[in-house]
């Protein structure tokens, strides 16, 4: 016989325990039916078929049928107060999950042969999936007791197989660049490729040369150059052709200044033959005056000469120093020594940038897989943990598991979530 005892505790999962007329006139029918109150499954299986009391509370009242159950069918003289009301602190968590997932009363479930969480429902819970057989046991596991455990056994999987325990595509997205190795064979290609441009000669044609700049980017650059130097070579040559003819005028000049200067002094000169000096002084003034005139003439127009040849100097001056400071970046690209090393620096530094921006195809360009490239060097899984994760992420940690079951599912009660195992032992 059960004692009837006074509980009402508010339920946790917001199910209604409370026994009133309903339930009362439920349990007669039940006793009429012969059905005792551990015959739990007949009781839902009656009040679903005979009276069409959904599941879910079919085996509410069924639970309180086996907690009230009395023997002589007496349900009318049983006070209020005397119900025995099921208290759901009796129960541990994952009951209270179940409870939630199967929408259900959790006093269904109830622990496994000592099995840690696992549950055997003592009445039918299939409900939930369509085309299910009755569910003979649950497995309930934490969320993050399944992914620790995955993250051990993939630990165990790259401790036998390496990072070949992981998909290419999960790689893929993890591998790093070892940039010392990646600089090293960018500078092999590029000098590869120079000697592929020199085809065995010994120097470049000009016309290769400019397409070779042109895949350097830098053809603005050198074509600015160019015309620079070009510029300032012609404006320079052009002066100096300048310069030598004011040179060549200003030579005549002086050798004519030098004459004019000697016949002044000829005829400058004293020579005593008599008594009379002035008279042979005025025999040359007319003449040594016209030659002073145009010794003066000839002199001014040297002296003309000399400063444009000095502004010409001083402008070529100017020049070749221009020259010079553009010829130094010119060279680079003119001398062909000089332009190996521009060349093979720009090109190592490209062919290094496609390898970090397609790690990828870097590595099957080296023909290797990226297994093999790791194993090379070529690349790197640079956080274990980080890829772990996101193989549990992606996969989910059931997939690294040998967890079986006719139905698993993933969901949350309250704060935590849990993976659900349907017969895992079947």
């Amino acid at each position: 016989m059960i004692k009837f005892r006074n509980i009402l505790l508010e339920s946790l999962s917001g199910i209604d325990y409370s026994v009133g007329i309903k339930e009362k006139k439920i349990f007669k029918v039940l006793q009429k039916s012969n059905i005792t109150g551990d015959e739990l499954q007949d009781a839902v299986n009656l009040m679903k078929d005979k009276i069409g009391i959904p599941s879910g509370d079919a085996a509410k009242i069924a639970i309180l049928y086996k907690n009230n159950y009395r023997p002589d069918g007496d349900y009318d003289n049983v006070k209020d107060t005397q119900w025995v009301i099921p208290s759901e602190e009796s129960l541990d968590f994952e009951q209270m999950a179940l409870g939630d997932y199967f929408d259900i009363t959790p006093f269904v479930f109830k622990p496994f042969n000592g099995v840690n969480n696992t549950y055997v429902p003592i009445v039918n819970v299939s409900d939930k999936f369509r085309n299910k057989r009755g569910i003979d046991n649950i497995l309930i596991i934490p969320k993050d007791v399944i992914v620790e455990e995955a993250y051990e056994k993939i630990l165990e999987g790259i401790d036998e197989e390496g990072y070949e325990f992981f998909s290419t595509s999960l790689l893929e997205s993890h591998i790093v660049l070892n940039e010392n190795v990646a600089m090293y064979n960018a500078k092999e290609i590029a000098e590869e490729e120079w000697n592929g441009y020199l085809n065995k000669k010994e120097s470049l044609k000009l016309d290769t040369k400019e397409y070779m700049i042109e895949e350097l980017g830098l053809s603005d650059e050198y074509y600015d150059l160019k015309e620079q130097v070009e510029e300032y070579t012609k404006d320079i040559e052009d002066l100096n052709k300048e310069k030598q003819i004011l040179e060549h005028k200003s030579n005549k000049l002086y050798e004519n200044i030098h004459i004019i200067s000697m016949e002044i002094e000829k005829l400058s000169d004293t020579v005593d033959y008599g008594d009379d000096e002035e008279e042979y002084y005025s025999m040359y003034d007319e003449d040594i005056s016209e030659l002073n005139e145009k010794l003066n003439r000839y002199e001014s127009t040297y002296e003309e000469l000399r400063n444009q040849i000095d502004d010409i100097q001083t402008e070529l001056y100017k020049l070749e120093s221009q020259l010079e400071d553009v010829y130094e970046d010119y060279e680079i690209y003119n001398n062909d020594e000089n332009f190996k090393e521009l060349f093979i620096e720009r090109r190592t530094e490209y062919i290094f940038q496609d390898m970090e921006d397609d790690i990828t195809s870097y590595i099957w360009d080296s023909g290797l897989t990226i297994v093999e490239a790791i194993r090379e060097g070529i690349v790197y899984i640079e956080d274990d943990d980080e890829i772990i994760r996101d193989a549990i992420d992606r996969d989910g940690p059931l997939s690294f598991l040998n967890y079986g079951g006719t139905y698993i599912d993933e969901f949350g009660y309250g704060d935590e979530y849990f993976y659900i195992i349907m017969d895992p032992y079947s």
